[in-house]
């Protein structure tokens, strides 16, 4: 089982990380998402453009652990895919693993993706050209 070559689709997101946690937000769909830890290192791997090829030594390393999970690892890169927030990559991956030291990596713990979209409509919203004539945040009808 070969983890695909895949890269974040940073033209329709923007990513943060503080203490060990990722923030998506999609401008393209309005939905956010979160992944701590190992979820986290994998979407800064992707980020930074790092062969899959590389991760196992990666997480091997930052986790002490014996056995990569390789399997986890994939589940939640296709999560990736079908929200849209990753695709697949044609160009060469060569990015240098340089993950932040920004939590604890006492032991791996199976990344999860969550997705919210809770805000969708409001992140949605271009407050500026897609207001009424009341103001925001009364969208404007454009059956007139």
């Amino acid at each position: 089982m070969v983890i695909p070559k895949i890269v974040l689709n940073q033209q329709l997101i923007s990513m943060e990380r503080l203490d060990g946690e990722v923030i998506i937000i999609s401008f393209d769909t309005g939905k956010y998402y979160s992944s701590a830890k190992s979820g986290a290192d994998i979407l800064w791997l992707l980020k930074d453009n790092v062969d899959p090829s590389k991760w196992e030594e990666i997480f091997k390393k930052r986790f002490n652990m014996n056995d990569f999970p390789r399997k986890q690892v994939i589940e939640f890169i296709e999560k990736c895919l079908l929200e849209g927030i990753a695709e697949i990559s044609e160009i060469a991956l060569n990015g240098v693993a340089n993950l932040p030291e920004d939590y604890d990596p006492d032991a791996w713990t199976q990344p999860i993706l969550l997705a919210f979209a809770d805000l969708q409509d409001l992140l949605m919203v271009d407050p500026i050209h897609d207001s009424s004539l009341e103001g925001w945040p009364q969208l404007k009808n454009d059956d007139k």
